[in-house]
């Protein structure tokens, strides 16, 4: 994975927080400053306890000491010295009672071949009372007497194994074609021929069990499928969604005689923190039998996880309103995600649309234009429970159109471009001509930014400035101008592709030797940020993207955000789901998206950095309080320990939060279009003012075909 992610349990990406005796905070830099001459942290906060972190610098050769903020052990690694295996292990097959007693048990870790360390993933008995264990990439077969019959090895990990209806093992694995199901030949010690016309999933988590008018019955994304062998196409008898089921829960299930389906469930609720098991009977019922409700249709590409737990709890506890859920994407190729956004975009512009639309990857000021989308202000301002006001103006602003609200999101996080002070000056924002002129100072192998390519310098700088290139309002499109065509130029100075080069060093390496000017990142946590100022280890300018406004950096939403269809005629009941994630209830719980990203709520987000700046303790063996770390974050590396934020660190955060009010605007078929013309310019083909009067052209007729 690319950047950094939070650790809370002391795991960091690409690495862990090491700490070694005797290290601090902050680095000397190349010109020679002292850790009080190297900027705010150190000015700020003072000496080395009081800072809000502890920087570790691996490759030492030191053991490294891991720390879990839950329980404060400590754990010292490179040194296995102190620790054996058990002296023995055997793997035992077990024989259980109805009631749950043990009826008999056989040692079989001579018939797995010893591999009594390892995680048995599957278990079936097929017709004949054999029973079969399937392993990572292989799948035992012993006899009643518990002695092997054969060992299949396969090349691709094992993603479930089951009976069908007639007492036959399957396994299911990738083949030569995507997901297949085999069946396991004994006789031939062998896998027999992928399954035809069965698999239909398209990420595929599949759950298979024997069916009792058909040979199978399985699970594959939402839907739950009967299958007879030889039959064209599976069919389908239910949707999880509809059965107020989340899919990630289902463990088993099984057919019964009298049609029904019993479900176990087993998940994990975010706001307990505890885990939860369930036994669901499913009953077939008329649809006479019950109770009618309005259905709000949710139109999405792709369902999202947290929206998906969401809609299950609203059909749960609604009584008037039902959302069912359309995805339009049914093939996890690139055709397919473009012909699903086609669709969607007809189906919405033709007045067939869903009542709730995601908008994560349309182009709202389009779709604003067309009158497409229901302003959410007048329905803020009919709630008692949801005022505007309350709600940062910054994001309102970011997601304003013509100063209508046409959604919100419930988190957000902050896209910015971070530079030493030292190299840019104190600044919020930087042009495209400044950028260049300090480019054009850098030493011969320092970067401008890293892992940029020409495509995605070229994006990066549409989505921040689309509203400077295209006037929805007024069909006017400036890609001929002298900026665009400055754009196409400092592209160009960037490779066609990234180049891997695994003797480079590291991005704090870099920074720490003036060898990257630009640290493109997101900031999304009190934690995330208080890891770059330790990275940096000086004052820092979040300098953003180029651009001609007054602030470079813009706000992304975490996960979806959902406008209402302006068509639609169930307008409460969309604006009914669309606030749940706006009540303050909602807004202060970090549980919400799993906790990342910043609340758009004022007063939730005020309490978030008071907890933020919340001091952490733990006892000593010998009765000592001592300050312990929240988290660990680290990059590469570079790691860190990470404790309470400093007043100076949270003013900062704020004031980035309240500064920033423009958000990342995309249209596919408009990057497509600079995409595909943009290419001759790279290639030397044409002039950048030729490819930008040819960009023009092209989107003046789009925009005029679909305003």
């Amino acid at each position: 994975e690319d950047g950094a992610e939070d650790g809370s349990d002391g795991a960091l990406e690409e690495g862990r927080a090491e700490m070694t005796e005797g290290e601090a905070g902050g680095f000397e830099e190349e010109t020679g400053e002292t850790e009080e001459e190297a900027g705010s942290t150190a000015e700020n906060a003072g000496n080395k306890d009081e800072l809000s972190y502890e920087v570790v610098e691996e490759g030492n050769g030191s053991n490294g000491v891991y720390r879990t903020s839950a329980s404060s052990a400590a754990y010292v690694v490179g040194d296995d010295s102190g620790w054996s295996g058990p002296s023995s292990q055997i793997m035992e097959l077990c024989i259980f009672s109805k009631d749950g007693s043990i009826l008999d048990r056989m040692d079989i870790s001579e018939a797995v071949e010893g591999n009594v360390d390892s995680y048995a993933q599957k278990m079936e008995i097929d017709k004949d009372g054999n029973l079969y264990i399937a392993f990572d990439q292989s799948v035992f077969v012993l006899g009643r007497d518990g002695k092997q019959i054969c060992k299949i090895d396969i090349d691709n990990w094992i993603n479930d194994m089951f009976c069908a209806k007639d007492g036959t093992v399957y396994a299911v694995y990738y083949g030569d074609n995507d997901m297949e199901t085999h069946p396991i030949d004994i006789k031939a010690k062998a896998m027999g021929d992928a399954v035809e016309n069965i698999m239909v999933g398209r990420n595929g988590g599949y759950t298979f069990a024997p069916g009792t008018t058909s040979d199978v019955v399985f699970s594959a994304d939402s839907d739950l499928y009967t299958y007879s062998f030889g039959d064209e196409a599976p069919e389908k008898i239910l949707n999880w969604i509809d059965c107020d089921i989340d899919k990630d829960d289902v463990r088993s299930f099984s057919m019964l005689e009298d049609g029904r389906i019993l479900v176990l469930l087993s998940g994990w609720d975010d706001e307990s923190g505890m885990s939860t098991t369930e036994l669901v009977y499913l009953t077939k019922k008329k649809g006479s039998e019950v109770p009618e409700q309005k259905i709000i249709t949710y139109g999405t590409l792709y369902l999202d996880y947290f929206v998906r737990k969401e809609i299950i709890e609203f059909n749960r506890t609604n009584q008037e309103y039902r959302i069912e859920v359309k995805e339009y994407v049914t093939d996890d190729s690139a055709e397919g995600y473009g012909s699903g956004q086609e669709q969607m975009n007809a189906d919405i512009v033709s007045g067939k649309g869903p009542d709730l639309i995601e908008l994560s990857n349309v182009n709202m000021r389009m779709y604003a234009a067309k009158g497409i989308l229901e302003d959410l202000y007048p329905y803020m301002d009919a709630d008692g429970e949801i005022n505007k006001e309350d709600y940062l103006e910054s994001v309102r602003k970011a997601f304003e159109i013509d100063g209508k609200l046409y959604t919100m999101p419930s988190r957000f996080y902050v896209n910015t471009v971070l530079a030493k002070v030292s190299q840019v000056g104190e600044r919020s924002s930087i042009t495209l001509d400044e950028l260049m002129e300090i480019a054009d100072g850098l030493p011969e192998g320092a970067q401008i930014y890293e892992y940029a390519t020409k495509s995605s310098i070229l994006m990066t700088n549409i989505m921040m400035n689309m509203d400077e290139y295209v006037d929805w309002n007024t069909g006017e499109c400036k890609f001929s101008d002298e900026s665009f065509v400055k754009a196409l130029e400092f592209a160009n100075r960037f490779d066609a592709e990234y180049q891997y080069n695994q003797n480079d060093m590291s991005r704090p390496e870099k920074i720490k030797q003036n060898r990257l000017l630009m640290a493109e990142t997101s900031i999304s946590s009190m934690q995330e940020y208080i890891m770059y100022e330790a990275m940096f280890g000086e004052p820092i300018a979040f300098c953003g993207y180029p651009t001609t406004k007054e602030n470079g950096s813009f706000l992304s939403h975490d996960g979806s955000i959902l406008g209402i269809n302006a068509r639609s005629k169930n307008k409460d009941g969309a604006w009914q789901f669309i606030r749940r994630q706006l009540t303050k209830e909602a807004q202060e719980s970090n549980a919400g998206r799993g906790g990342f990203g910043f609340p758009v709520m004022k007063s939730a987000l005020e309490k978030q950095f008071e907890e933020d700046m919340k001091e952490e303790y733990y006892e000593d063996v010998d009765g000592t309080k001592k300050r312990t770390e929240k988290t660990s974050w680290g990059y590469d590396d570079f790691s860190v320990r990470i404790f309470a934020a400093k007043d100076y660190e949270v003013e900062t955060i704020r004031n980035l939060i309240n500064s920033t009010d423009t958000r990342y605007q995309y249209d596919e078929k408009m990057m497509s279009i600079i995409t595909e013309e943009a290419n001759a310019f790279f290639e030397g083909q044409k002039t950048a003012k030729e490819v930008a009067d040819i960009i023009q052209n092209r989107i003046q007729v789009y925009v005029n075909e679909n305003r």
